[in-house]
């Protein structure tokens, strides 16, 4: 089997299963920046000062940002709000620069949060 369909392979195993089981695999990580790299390079070269994650799952992402205010959802570990993000955006009043959402990884909830976001984001603030 040639590299692009063994990559390709590995990517459909990683929608599947989830990151968890592709960090498992054979693969270059330390050849491409991670999600927190990505986000701090944003949030550093933008020089926002506002961030909202939806999805913390025990802090592995959350933890290592680096920014004046953060805001962190995840109904059972991480963040700073144990709650729902429907709740969180029922009850928010806060703009944000930056929202990561690594919330519920199912169609409808992944367009329900997308569409709050963009009710909260900021002037020239960006969705990842």
């Amino acid at each position: 089997m040639n590299k692009k369909y063994s990559y390709l392979i590995k990517r459909l195993f990683y929608y599947i299963y989830g990151e968890k089981f592709f960090k498992r695999l054979n693969y270059k990580w330390k050849e491409y920046p991670s999600r927190t790299e990505i986000i701090q390079k944003i949030i550093n070269y933008k020089k926002f000062k506002f961030y909202l994650e939806i999805g913390c799952d025990k802090d592995e992402n959350f933890s290592k940002i680096l920014i004046d205010n953060k805001t962190g959802v995840d109904p059972v570990s991480g963040g700073t709000h144990r709650m729902t993000s429907d709740n969180f955006f029922l009850e928010n009043t806060k703009k944000f620069d930056l929202i990561y959402i690594d919330g519920l990884h199912h169609y409808k909830q992944a367009s329900k949060d997308i569409k709050n976001s963009i009710k909260v984001l900021n002037n020239n603030g960006i969705i990842v």
